[in-house]
C-alpha cells in the first residue's frame, strides 16, 4: 500500500498549507466578532511598546519553557517534536516566520480577541481565560504533554491580554515564541 503525501514538497505550498489553520482562525474570528457584535481594539498608539514587550515576552517564555522541558526534564516533549519536525524541515527562515506570524495573529484574534472577550461577557474572568486556553491546547494537541504545554501557554497569553488589554502585544508574543519553537523544531538552531 502506498503512502499518501498530505503536505507538499514545495516549500511555498507547504507554508501555505501549514498556515491555513491560522488563516481560517482569522476568518472564523472575523465572522464571530461580526455575528456577536464583539469588538476588538488594536490601538495604533501602542504599536512600539506592543512589539517591544511582545518580543521580550516571546523570547523569555520560550527560554523558560526550553530550560524546563529540555534541560531540567531532559527532552520532556521529544515525542511531540519528533512528530512535528518533518512538517517544518527544509523550510527557509522566511517560511517559518510567515507560519509563526500567521499563527500569532490568527490564533490570538480567535482565542483572545474573540473567545476570551465573548466568554467574559457571561462568565467570570478566570473562566474567560481558562476556557480559551483549554481550547487552544486542544488545537495544538500532538501529545498529552504538548497539550498541557499549549494550554499553559494559552493561560499565559490570556492573562497577558487581560492584564495589558493589548491584543497586539499578545499576537507578537505568540508569533515570537512560535518563531523560536519552529527554528528549534526544524533544526535551524540548536540550543
Amino acid at each position: 500500500m502506498s503512502k499518501t503525501r498530505v503536505l507538499s514538497v514545495n516549500p511555498n505550498t507547504r507554508t501555505l498549507q501549514l498556515a491555513t489553520a491560522s488563516l481560517l482562525s482569522i476568518g472564523l474570528a472575523s465572522f464571530m466578532l461580526f455575528v456577536t457584535n464583539t469588538t476588538v481594539d488594536i490601538s495604533t498608539n501602542d504599536i512600539a511598546p506592543a512589539f517591544l514587550w511582545g518580543t521580550i515576552l516571546g523570547v523569555a517564555s520560550y527560554l523558560v519553557i526550553y530550560f524546563f522541558t529540555v534541560r531540567l526534564f531532559h527532552n520532556l516533549f521529544e515525542d511531540a517534536t519528533d512528530t512535528l519536525k518533518p512538517l517544518f524541515q527544509n523550510l527557509s527562515l522566511w517560511h517559518l516566520v510567515l507560519i509563526a506570524s500567521a499563527a500569532g495573529f490568527g490564533e490570538e484574534l480567535l482565542f483572545r480577541g474573540f473567545l476570551q472577550q465573548f466568554v467574559n461577557g457571561f462568565l467570570p474572568v478566570e473562566l474567560a481565560i481558562i476556557i480559551p486556553a483549554a481550547l487552544f491546547g486542544l488545537l495544538h494537541f500532538a501529545s498529552i504533554r504538548y497539550f498541557l504545554l499549549s494550554a499553559g501557554l494559552g493561560l499565559a497569553f490570556g492573562l497577558g491580554y487581560y492584564l495589558s488589554d493589548n491584543l497586539l502585544l499578545v499576537m507578537v508574543w505568540h508569533a515570537v515564541y512560535d518563531i523560536f519553537a519552529l527554528l528549534v523544531i526544524s533544526g535551524k538552531i540548536n540550543l
